[in-house]
């Protein structure tokens, strides 16, 4: 016969907490369109905790990024965070 603990509840709802807080995710997608000369300069900046993809037709270019965040603050803060870096090399 195999002997089964069984933890105190605090403990079990403490686990509980956890599984149900690495569930939720947050994302979103910033979309920019322009030329493939700026387009091309955009993607080579290092965006951190980013994807992208930059798809050139002719001479224009679509950039989309993808950011994710366990939080909302903290997806906020990281779209900040693209935004400001973006607007310094788009031009």
């Amino acid at each position: 016969m195999v002997e089964r603990v069984i933890p105190p509840a605090a403990t079990l709802i403490e686990e509980l907490r956890l599984v149900t807080n690495m569930a939720e995710s947050y994302s979103t997608t910033l979309e920019w369109t322009g030329s493939a000369e700026i387009g091309q300069r955009l993607k080579e900046i290092e965006l951190k905790d980013t994807t992208s993809e930059l798809v050139v037709k002719e001479s224009s270019a679509t950039l989309t990024i993808n950011v994710e965040a366990d939080n909302l603050d903290v997806l906020r803060e990281k779209v900040d965070s693209v935004l400001a870096l973006l607007s310094d090399h788009d031009s």
